[in-house]
């Protein structure tokens, strides 16, 4: 707090009339906030409080208070009583909103989301690019898809290059899949697939490694782009170790090949579900031996059928 704002406080305890107690008490505050006294300043603007609950500076300069010293969560609250009982106060309440979203934004993205979406509501115009990405991922975490696509398309189209540019352009495309679009997804994910594809990001990620390359390839098969959906799998097939991951790519592998007509092959990927399960048990089990008796019943050589009277196996995500 600068001196220009230490003598807007001072003048407004006497503008409001603060009693001659509460007027000390403020007095000090000021003078520990100026002297970066936080601790002290929040224990005297407390006391001000007391004597004045209703002037808003004396709110005002507790949150700020609390905000400096990092204790984030209770200098929201204080912001949330001050716009309840002075709602012309909103541009400091934006100001201290702000200050614990930047704070928040890196480590605890969920607590920056829910408050930004406090200063959104007070001023739409402050969705810059570093708060539509916020934003886009905590909508995206919410499950709201259609807000979280909406603010993260907005956020690329300004800042292609952002940091987070990389991992908005996958919940986005995760968006349009789950949004059932997915010729949007395909495009999306064609912007970010090959970067996941590197041996850094495998030897860190390699669960995320594992559901991208699967999200991309459902994606391919969804929008009957079935050669790169195979693509695809092969990669995760050869890049991953997770058990009901790789159930899932063989599943997604032989729907592609009966799409393709490419039924024996399709046999093999099924019957590699069934003989990697010792006991032969369970749903996917039962799926692979049931897709595996449709090719071996239609032994005349006959087409698939068309892509839309066949949906993917119920074990892979669906959109």
């Amino acid at each position: 707090m600068n001196k220009k704002v230490l003598f807007a406080l001072l003048f407004s305890m006497l503008s409001h009339g603060c009693n001659l107690v509460s007027h000390q008490y403020a007095s000090r505050a000021a003078q520990f906030y100026f002297q970066k006294n936080y601790t002290d300043a929040a224990s005297e603007f407390r006391m001000a409080i007391r004597y004045e609950p209703n002037n808003p500076m004396l709110r005002y300069g507790l949150g700020l208070s609390y905000a400096n010293q990092g204790k984030f969560d209770m200098a929201e609250e204080i912001f949330d009583e001050l716009l309840e009982i002075a709602p012309h106060y909103s541009n400091k309440v934006i100001r201290g909103y702000r200050m614990v979203v930047d704070a928040y934004r890196d480590e605890h993205s969920q607590i920056a989301f829910r408050v930004l979406k406090k200063i959104i509501l007070l001023d739409p115009t402050l969705d810059g690019s570093s708060n539509r990405f916020t934003l886009g991922f905590g909508y995206f975490l919410e499950g709201d898809y259609s807000q979280a696509a909406e603010y993260l398309d907005r956020a690329l189209a300004h800042a292609p290059d952002h940091p987070d540019s990389h991992d908005a352009r996958y919940l986005l495309a995760l968006c349009y899949k789950f949004l059932e679009q997915p010729d949007r997804a395909f495009d999306q994910f064609l912007l970010v697939y090959p970067q996941k594809l590197s041996s850094d990001y495998q030897d860190h990620y390699s669960f995320q490694f594992g559901e991208t390359a699967y999200a991309y390839a459902e994606t391919c098969f969804v929008a009957q782009k079935y050669e790169t959906a195979l693509t695809a799998v092969s990669t995760l097939l050869h890049q991953n170790r997770s058990v009901a991951l790789i159930e899932k790519a063989y599943f997604l592998q032989g729907s592609a090949l009966q799409r393709l007509n490419r039924n024996q092959e399709a046999v093999a990927s099924y019957q590699r579900i069934i003989d990697s399960n010792p006991f032969q048990r369970g749903q996917s089990v039962f799926q692979a031996k049931k897709e595996i008796k449709k090719i071996l019943s239609n032994s005349s050589g006959t087409t698939a059928g068309d892509p839309a009277d066949k949906p993917l196996p119920q074990n892979g995500l669906r959109f």
